[in-house]
């Protein structure tokens, strides 16, 4: 009993640590983003259009450096030194040595790099806990709630420079104390399941389809600004609400109803697009509605890569998925900035036809990454009862028919104990009632002994 309770501390200290991560990493975008605004001028000028550029092509370099650097060793030297320039150009900058406005491409490719860093980890450890996509999500939607709730203290320099040393440290720490497998070739979770393949194929085209489309139909909102001169003031108050009301639904909908549930919540916040863009003349309303839609818009991408990155060959790329597709919406943008959405029925007809494409997409049926268990399967069933991952169901397959020690059974799975541990805590939060290895292994036993005496 004291060695659960010691894993159970030991695993909330560790989701706190990365929601803290995420919190700070937003944190320090959204304030890099308000002061790229401010310098720039407003949010439709080439610098607000380049941030999510540099910011994306700083997660691809993440992606890329890991297929470049094999060891351990390298990897951490690399983020280091990346890490280390970021802090450095944000000093100089605080100490008037640098003016922002020069540094920024490659201060945000920094922090994208440092980004790629954190989603990969982050999504490395969603698959160990339960309740996962809200106890991350709420790590991405705080920032924008400390934005609200500081936005005059943001304005001081000591504010913004704390966040990026927190930031900093945190990174730090995770070079001396790294989850499991963060700078390690590849996570053990890529399957060779034919079947298994072609769907997590299916869903990526599918997650990548959506998000251009919405990306178009977003994107036209963004085009109606230019006309109405947002007030900067207003937007970085209470319809930054949208935002992370979006972001927290997200989260509970994909424990709660599973990622069809989440699609569900997209295609219903696209229909609010509309009204952001013809809705409203009070900018703050149309505003909110705005933060919405892009609040579920980004939410969806970045869950819906954390959940699929771990069963593609290239985990650390496809974690920052979200980010990288980022890059083509800056694109979109940069060219269709100077279109005048007044008037213009065209615009209206593709944002139609692109919201509609979405739904259609989205409502498709397509097969399960999880095959449902086969006729006189009795171990699949209870697996798919109690909604359990690919790998969880090979944990419960390895404890069912072995009473090997844990140390034997993790070098089985090719795990570590304690990542062996974590899943035995995911699943008997899933089944409830139990709390170790016996209880799951006793509650599939006496299912198997209820089945049979049905059928007697």
């Amino acid at each position: 009993m004291k060695n659960t309770k010691e894993r159970k501390s030991v695993s909330i200290l560790v989701d706190a640590y990365f929601v803290i991560l995420l919190a700070a990493f937003g944190f320090v975008l959204t304030m890099v983003a308000e002061i790229t605004d401010r310098a720039g001028g407003g949010l439709s000028t080439s610098q607000h259009i380049l941030f999510s550029f540099f910011l994306g092509f700083g997660c691809l370099l993440f992606g890329l450096s890991r297929r470049i650097a094999k060891s351990e060793l390298s990897r951490k030297l690399i983020l280091l030194f990346v890490s280390v320039i970021y802090i450095f150009l944000m000093i100089m900058v605080y100490l008037g040595m640098l003016p922002f406005i020069q540094i920024y491409w490659m201060e945000i490719l920094c922090i994208g790099y440092v980004g790629g860093a954190i989603y990969y980890y982050v999504m490395a450890e969603m698959l160990q806990i339960a309740h996962s996509c809200v106890v991350m999500l709420s790590g991405v939607a705080l920032p924008y709630l400390l934005q609200i709730v500081m936005q005059d203290l943001m304005a001081k320099p000591w504010v913004s420079m704390t966040v990026y040393i927190l930031l900093f440290v945190m990174i730090i720490a995770l070079l001396f104390n790294p989850p499991e497998f963060a700078f390690g070739e590849i996570l053990p979770f890529s399957y060779n399941d034919k079947m298994r393949k072609q769907a997590i194929s299916q869903r990526l085209k599918r997650l990548v389809g959506t998000a251009v489309l919405m990306i178009v139909s977003i994107g036209i909102v963004e085009m109606s600004w230019s006309a109405d001169s947002v007030d900067l003031a207003v937007f970085y108050k209470w319809p930054r609400t949208g935002i992370v009301i979006a972001i927290v639904l997200v989260g509970i909908f994909a424990d709660r109803f599973a990622w069809a549930g989440v699609e569900k919540l997209v295609m219903l916040s696209l229909i609010f697009v509309f009204a952001a863009v013809y809705g409203p003349e009070y900018s703050g309303v149309r505003l909110f509605i705005f933060n919405f839609c892009a609040g579920v818009y980004n939410a969806y991408l970045l869950l819906g890569f954390w959940i699929l990155a771990p069963s593609t060959g290239h985990p650390d790329l496809w974690a920052s998925g979200g980010r990288i597709i980022a890059m083509v919406e800056t694109v979109y943008f940069y060219v269709v900035r100077d279109v005048s959405v007044s008037g213009n029925y065209f615009l209206v007809l593709i944002q139609a036809i692109s919201v509609a494409l979405v739904i259609v997409i989205l409502h498709s049926s397509l097969d399960e990454i999880y095959p449902k268990a086969k006729d006189g399967d009795a171990l699949g069933a209870f697996c798919e009862k109690y909604h359990f991952t690919p790998r969880e169901c090979d944990v419960m397959a390895t404890i069912v028919s072995s009473d090997e020690t844990v140390k034997v059974l993790s070098a089985e799975l090719n795990i570590s104990e304690r990542l062996f541990y974590r899943y035995i805590k995911q699943m008997s939060e899933k089944v409830g009632g139990v709390d170790n290895r016996n209880g799951l292994v006793k509650l599939y036993l006496n299912s198997i002994q209820r089945e049979q005496s049905t059928e007697d």
